[in-house]
């Protein structure tokens, strides 16, 4: 009997995906739903055994059919704090269970959005913009991912409103700190 923790496969030291993964993505196929990992795409076994989450892009036309998909398989849809950092537009966390104790975290994005911290209100892109997708397997299943280029252009593109600058006049003026080289 599964305990709900992950399982490392003793011969491989590979972990063990939650079998609601592939019903889950059959079921987002059925439903015509475009979506993709955009981030983190190093850890997808890790997500897919429970130990972390999928961050997901969804197309902004999709959201029902996805919403549809989250209700069939039982889905509970997380809420953060008003003031947390990842309470911004367009953004939620999902949980979909599985038979034997486990869950599947989406961290689930209809829409990119940037800013500095507790105030991300500047939409960047949506699933649209990435061009370069790629199918990654995760044990038995086939998950749509970003090219690295593609982590890489989102995570500059993430980052931009980090590094602690001003504006002026339409540009971002980088501190001269940010500016320093890096130490590695």
């Amino acid at each position: 009997m599964y305990s709900g923790l992950p399982v490392q496969k003793p011969e491989t030291g590979e972990l063990d995906t939650l079998p609601v993964l592939p019903e889950l993505l059959k079921r987002l196929a059925a439903a015509r739903v475009h979506f993709g990992v955009y981030k983190n795409v190093a850890t997808l076994n890790k997500a897919a055994a429970g130990l972390s989450d999928f961050d997901i892009i969804v197309a902004p036309e999709d959201a029902e059919p996805f919403f549809r998909v989250m209700d069939e398989m039982s889905a509970v849809l997380g809420v953060s704090h008003p003031l947390y950092d990842n309470a911004v537009p367009g953004r939620q966390d999902w949980f979909v269970p599985d038979a034997d104790g486990g869950y599947l975290h989406l961290d689930v994005s209809f829409g990119l959005y940037v800013g500095l911290k507790f105030n991300k209100r500047y939409r960047a892109l949506d699933f649209r913009d990435i061009a370069d997708w790629q199918a990654r397997a995760v044990s038995d299943a086939l998950l749509p991912v970003v090219s690295a280029q593609e982590e890489a252009r989102i995570a500059v593109l993430r980052s931009v409103f980090r590094l602690g600058g001003s504006t002026a006049g339409g540009w971002t003026k980088v501190d001269s700190a940010a500016q320093e080289p890096s130490a590695f």
